[in-house]
């Protein structure tokens, strides 16, 4: 059996890491799923009443579930802003940039008839 250098099995293994990281809530939701009666029976807040009653049907525990995969699976939350004042001292403004003189865009005359209608086609449609 070949052995599998160090670079390959690190990549799969972070591979696997980030397809099981992307794939957790759907198989928190797959789960939840197959064992619903399950859940419902054993682990719903509203297990004590009655089914037609029961409003919840389980969907507390996914959504603690979910909450708990998101919490844990550590998703990062957006980059604080930086304001615009912290870099004015360091980026040049638009009146101190050295800019060339704006001219004025000279095209050539061109003389172009103003056509009228639609052109003729050069090979008709046959109707017959």
């Amino acid at each position: 059996m070949r052995k599998l250098a160090v670079p390959t099995m690190l990549s799969i293994l972070v591979s696997i890491s980030l397809m099981l990281g992307l794939l957790m809530p759907s198989l928190i939701l797959l789960r939840f799923h197959v064992q619903r009666a399950e859940i419902v029976r054993t682990q719903c807040v509203q297990r004590a009443k009655p089914v037609a009653e029961n409003t919840c049907q389980g969907r507390c525990h996914l959504k603690k579930k979910l909450a708990e995969s998101k919490r844990s699976g550590g998703e990062q939350q957006a980059p604080p802003r930086f304001s615009t004042s912290e870099w004015q001292g360091v980026m040049p403004i638009a009146t101190q940039l050295p800019l060339p003189a704006a001219q004025p865009l000279r095209f050539a005359g061109v003389d172009l008839p103003v056509l009228r209608g639609h052109p003729a086609l050069a090979d008709p449609v046959p109707w017959a």
